[in-house]
């Protein structure tokens, strides 16, 4: 799925049909978004010291409010799956790259901003959601590191290793997924995610 123009040379490696798709139009995924097994989210803006209010609009649009529809959407899809009893053999899957600057600066305050509000708000599902849609649909956070792409040209890590590490983790069947050479995110992290979900709990009024 891509916001940009598809790329025309194909190899065997690389996806093999491309989805093109504008904030906002989530809703018109649906058709794809079923077939999907797991959806995988990590699309994103940095505008690094820009702060006027266009940049906060969009980047809380693409970081942040896209990201919380497509989920929504593909929530969706689940429960009617349950509704119509088609269950799967297998979960589908919804990983979500909040960004290690979710709990740390990342010398870019609306790119943070936006990153934590997508991290609470994946937080927030994960606490409130049911048994019998926990059992149709995973929900994993990815909390990564600066590893090197378009978005972050300097990133320490290589994107391959992050991929490789990221599917490790997923294999072992955690829920929040950490890559980062930052020892203090391990620790920070888990205690974050933790708060978040208990506070959550606490206060969910599923009846109202």
């Amino acid at each position: 799925m891509t916001h940009s123009s598809p790329p025309q040379i194909k190899d065997d490696e690389g996806p093999h049909r491309w989805i093109s798709w504008q904030c906002g139009d989530e809703i018109a995924l649906d058709g794809d978004l079923a077939q999907f097994d797991v959806l995988v989210l990590n699309h994103g803006i940095n505008p690094k010291g820009s702060q006027s209010p266009e940049d906060v609009n969009r980047a809380l649009e693409i970081n942040a409010l896209s990201s919380w529809r497509l989920m929504q959407r593909y929530e969706e899809i689940s429960r009617c799956n349950i509704r119509k009893h088609q269950g799967r053999e297998t979960p589908m899957e919804i990983w979500i790259n909040t960004s290690e600057a979710e709990i740390q600066p990342a010398v870019s305050p609306v790119y943070e901003i936006s990153k934590r509000l997508l991290g609470q708000l994946v937080s927030l599902r994960g606490a409130t959601r049911p048994a019998d849609e926990r059992n149709q649909l995973v929900i994993r956070k990815l909390v990564l590191g600066p590893f090197r792409s378009d978005l972050n040209p300097i990133g320490i890590m290589d994107a391959n290793w992050v991929a490789n590490q990221v599917l490790n983790q997923a294999s072992w069947g955690l829920r929040l997924i950490i890559v980062t050479p930052n020892p203090l995110t391990y620790l920070l992290m888990p205690v974050t995610e933790l708060g978040r979900r208990i506070y959550s709990r606490i206060l969910s009024r599923p009846d109202r």
